[in-house]
């Protein structure tokens, strides 16, 4: 090994330098230096880490008040005694999550928020009579509202890019523009809202989404609000349950709730009444649907509409015709794949129960439906059926369905659940829905009956 060294040190000038005793301690003493360097900054990162780490599990429970009459933007907020003034001022504070604002009288600007909270440890924000302009979002996570009162306001709220965000227990009064925007946004939750004589402009839907995902609306009252409802597009992973919808007078271009190139959506025990508007449900390029324990009485062209869908279900929905604002086609499906229609009421339907067009015929899986119109009770391809001998076969379909008077309860009184005499008892059969319309359970005699109410003796 020496021999090696003479032999390189003789032949390499750079080598025989470096072992030179000024250079060679010069160069270990950098060596020092560039590790000391290194580990200081491992240093800096394991605590800067730490820090990050404490500062993610950091708890509070600290509640903050803000009162548009008595507060003062300068007081700590910490107590009613101290309460701030502006809603502007919640954006100037980083809040914890688990932290609570209350929010007490009229406000004239949208609400908005800088921090999030985390799962488990939601940051809330709850209303005490508090009247806002609206509500607006960007970037925002794990955050509650909660009982607060939009009204009379022409500016639009916005969620974007945000997730599990909950809005409950509030009033949307006549406002005239959409109400939400939903843009890019994930784990948004309507629950037990009510919007009622709102007015969007130029048609527009009361709540907008698009590019969304896990959307729940449920137990949310619609009430005289004039045009539609809801528009969301290229969302997945959609649930609206148990939602009460009343149209207006006001005449609509649109239908009362549509959906376009969806995934995934399940639209569960809602009642749509007396919709002036081409009708209750419209699903356009939409998959994996399931319509299941629905009440659409009174909606114009159409109960439920779908053009270019697949896999989807519609099962134990009643849709009824006359008696507020005529239906004309109880179930329209256009191009669509995969199919099933199982145990549905048609009642007093203007023209024709069903009208199925020659693009979705092949792949329709129909039976053990009750099925009246006034015209006629199909239009199968290119075909008017008017009874159901003639309905069969030309479609091979409905083997076991009906055409009778379902007798309910009280059509004026909108009572749409079976009376004791009714034929659609046991006449259904079992397809996996376990609940009715009022939460019952399926079935409640020997098979499943018929329609969105299963009779309780």
């Amino acid at each position: 090994m020496n021999k090696l060294h003479i032999f390189i040190s003789k032949y390499s000038h750079w080598y025989a330098r470096w072992h030179e005793s000024k250079f060679y301690t010069q160069f270990h003493w950098g060596i020092f230096f560039v590790a000391l360097i290194f580990f200081a900054g491992s240093l800096l990162l394991i605590i800067a880490s730490d820090h990050k780490q404490i500062k993610d599990t950091t708890f509070s429970e600290k509640i903050y008040y803000v009162n548009s009459q008595s507060g003062d933007d300068a007081y700590s907020g910490t107590s009613q005694e101290q309460s701030w003034k502006s809603l502007g001022k919640l954006q100037d504070v980083d809040f914890l999550p688990g932290e609570k604002i209350i929010l007490s009288g009229v406000f004239e600007e949208s609400l908005s928020i800088n921090s999030s909270g985390r799962p488990a440890a939601v940051i809330s924000i709850e209303g005490e009579s508090a009247n806002i302009a609206g509500i607006n979002l960007s970037d925002i996570h794990y955050l509650e509202i909660k009982n607060v009162i939009i009204a009379g306001s022409a500016l639009a709220s916005r969620i974007q890019n945000s997730s599990h965000i909950s809005i409950s227990e509030s009033e949307f009064i006549e406002n005239s523009v959409t109400i939400f925007n939903l843009d890019h946004s994930s784990d948004i939750a309507f629950v037990e809202n009510k919007f009622s004589k709102n007015k969007s402009k130029n048609e527009n839907f009361l709540i907008f989404g698009s590019e969304a995902e896990n959307l729940l609306f449920t137990n949310n009252e619609f009430t005289e609000n004039a045009g539609s409802i809801l528009d969301i597009q290229e969302s997945k992973n959609l649930i609206f349950n148990s939602n009460s919808i009343t149209g207006s007078d006001e005449q609509s271009a649109r239908y009362m709730v549509e959906l376009r190139g969806a995934e995934d959506v399940i639209f569960k025990k809602n009642k749509i009444f007396g919709f002036r508007g081409p009708g209750a449900l419209n699903f356009i390029d939409t998959t994996g649907i399931e319509i299941t324990a629905n009440l659409l009485v009174g909606n114009q062209d159409a109960g439920l509409r779908i053009e270019r869908g697949g896999d989807g279900k519609i099962l134990n929905n009643t849709i009824y015709g006359l008696g507020f604002w005529q239906t004309k086609k109880a179930i329209v499906l256009r191009e669509s794949k995969d199919l099933e229609v199982f145990n549905n009421i048609t009642m007093d339907i203007l023209e024709y129960a069903l009208d199925v067009d020659e693009n979705s015929v092949e792949s329709l899986n129909s039976d053990y439906n009750n099925w009246v119109g006034s015209l006629g009770l199909a239009i199968f391809g290119e075909q008017s059926l008017v009874s159901l001998d003639d309905l069969r076969l030309a479609s091979g379909q409905d083997a076991h369905s009906m055409s009778h008077d379902p007798r309910f309860v009280n059509i004026f009184e909108k009572d749409f659940h079976l009376s004791a005499s009714s034929l659609m008892i046991d006449s259904g059969v079992d397809r996996g829905v376990d609940a009715d319309f009022d939460g019952v359970a399926i079935p409640q005699g020997v098979l499943p009956d018929l329609g969105a109410f299963e009779f309780v003796k």
